[in-house]
């Protein structure tokens, strides 16, 4: 990581990363929240973080892994995606724990700022072709059983 905003991820990974996995644990009810989860959505965001300072594949395997299991839950989109916002959040607020010790400038946070929409961006693509597939598989699944229940009434 070569950003200021990279160093600032890179140096408080851990504490981001406890954070940022609280907060999207928080959108799940105890009834669907599962060990499994959690560590799909922390190895996710851990892939994120280390991928923060650029496109690759370890960025783009991360919003996959998180937006797929987002997609199945029944929140509303702006839910879902509320996971990457609070990313922006928490790492400004951790930013702002020990500001002598970064040093960031309006430009540099501009910049920041602008590669967290594109990676909120790239995770609503995603998140929408996982529902969208859901979508086509119930379909197929209704189809399919129309098709053995016609089937059964003909013989």
């Amino acid at each position: 990581m070569t950003t200021a905003w990279g160093k600032v991820v890179q140096e408080n990974r851990k504490e981001i990363l406890q954070c940022w996995n609280a907060a999207a644990l928080s959108l799940f009810s105890d009834k669907t929240t599962s060990p499994l989860i959690g560590d799909a959505l922390s190895e996710g965001m851990a892939e994120i973080l280390d991928g923060i300072d650029q496109i690759g594949e370890g960025l783009e395997n991360g919003v996959n892994n998180i937006t797929r299991i987002l997609a199945i839950q029944p929140f509303a989109p702006s839910g879902a995606m509320s996971v990457f916002f609070s990313l922006k959040h928490i790492i400004l607020e951790t930013a702002r724990k020990a500001p002598e010790h970064y040093s960031l400038d309006d430009e540099e946070t501009i910049r920041f700022l602008t590669r967290i929409d594109e990676i909120i961006l790239m995770a609503f693509d995603r998140y929408m072709m996982h529902r969208e597939k859901l979508y086509q598989l119930k379909v197929e699944e209704t189809r399919n059983r129309m098709y053995m229940a016609l089937r059964r009434a003909g013989e």
